[in-house]
C-alpha cells in the first residue's frame, strides 16, 4: 500500500509527493523529523489538502508523474474534490487506481502512522 498526497504550502502553492507512511512524511515535511523535501523547506506546508491511497507504490509513482503535471488551478481543484482525480478532467494512464481518502482516513493516518479500513467520498484539507 502506497499513498499519494498533495500538500497546500503556506506560500498558496501545491507539493505533490507519495509515501507508504502519510503521518512520517508529513512530520519530515513540517520539520518536526529529518528528511523532508528541499521543496518543502522553502515553501513549509499549511495543510495536507488530499490523500490518495494505492495498492503498490510503482502505482503511486505513476500517478504523481500525472499530478505534478498539473497547472496551479487544476491541482486547487483536485484539493477541493479529491475524488474527481481520475475522471475526464484528470485522466490517469489506463489500469491506474488512485482511491482518495476520507477526512476520518486522513486523521487516522496522521494519529496513527497506519492505514485505517473504510471508504469514502471526500477528504479536506488538514493542519500539518
Amino acid at each position: 500500500m502506497a499513498y499519494l498526497y498533495l500538500l497546500q504550502c503556506k506560500t498558496g502553492e501545491y507539493y505533490t509527493g507519495i509515501t507508504t507512511d502519510v503521518a512520517r512524511r508529513m512530520a519530515a515535511h513540517s520539520g518536526r523529523r529529518a528528511g523532508g523535501a528541499k521543496y518543502t523547506r522553502a515553501h513549509p506546508p499549511a495543510a495536507l489538502a488530499a490523500v490518495w491511497e494505492t495498492e503498490t507504490y510503482a502505482t503511486a509513482a505513476r500517478a504523481e508523474y500525472r499530478l505534478k503535471r498539473l497547472r496551479h488551478a487544476q491541482k486547487a481543484a483536485l484539493a477541493a474534490a479529491p475524488h474527481r482525480l481520475g475522471d475526464a478532467d484528470f485522466p490517469l494512464p489506463e489500469g491506474l487506481c488512485c482511491r482518495p481518502l476520507t477526512e476520518a482516513e486522513i486523521t487516522a493516518l496522521l494519529a496513527a502512522g497506519s492505514a485505517p479500513p473504510g471508504q469514502g467520498e471526500k477528504a479536506s484539507p488538514h493542519e500539518i
